[in-house]
């Protein structure tokens, strides 16, 4: 993506630094009902180091201040899901723009050094085994958000489309058509909203939940 403004060197190491935060903020949130999937379905207990938290909260803070992407349905008729679009830090709409009358080239030098100062002191409050297991549970939490976020999307734009074809084959010749789509748009609910919320109760209720977990 072409950025608007000439930047000088340290200004662009700035910015890479800030994308780069935010690129691994978005692995981060992904992988992490991952391994907790991963360590219910081991039915053993994993000793996570703490120092994994620094590696979440550093990225997370850095997307949170300055987000570098978002996340929106498709709008194209013949196309649907979600669609992850890259955004330039110089131009984004920003929450803090409506709050505070933040200068952008500030935020953007200053943001590193508060996503790292974030990092350490996560880090190094996680020493306590009670600090550690709070915030691997928030992390947990606000991935689980994400992913809801991201389901929400996805299923409300599959929904439009299933529902329009459906609506016009069923009553037609090809109505063979319309009650494999219909089929299909059953299939997406059990798997995409029951499966989450059966994920989400196997966190929180399941015989192997994770938060009663020692990490």
């Amino acid at each position: 993506m072409e950025e608007k403004e000439k930047l000088n060197p340290r200004e662009e190491a700035i910015k890479t630094i800030d994308y780069l935060l935010n690129d691994l903020s978005l692995i981060i949130l992904l992988l992490i009902p991952i391994i907790v999937w991963a360590q219910m379905f081991s039915q053993k207990e994993w000793h996570l180091n703490r120092i994994f938290l620094f590696f979440i909260y550093a990225p997370i803070t850095a997307y949170l201040l300055l987000p570098a992407y978002t996340i929106k349905p498709l709008v194209e008729y013949s196309i649907k899901g979600v669609d992850i679009t890259t955004n330039s830090i110089l131009s984004s709409n920003l929450i803090l723009d409506k709050i505070l009358a933040v200068n952008r080239e500030m935020l953007i030098a200053a943001v590193p050094l508060i996503s790292l100062i974030i990092g350490l002191t996560v880090y190094a409050l996680s020493s306590n085994d009670k600090f550690k297991r709070k915030f691997y549970s928030i992390a947990v939490a606000s991935s689980l958000i994400f992913y809801l976020i991201y389901i929400y999307y996805f299923f409300t734009s599959s929904f439009t489309y299933f529902y329009d074809y459906i609506l016009l084959t069923l009553p037609s010749r090809h109505f063979l058509i319309g009650i494999t789509l219909l089929i299909f748009l059953m299939l997406s609910i059990i798997f995409y909203v029951l499966g989450y919320l059966m994920f989400v109760y196997e966190i929180i209720l399941g015989k192997n939940r994770f938060f009663k977990r020692k990490v």
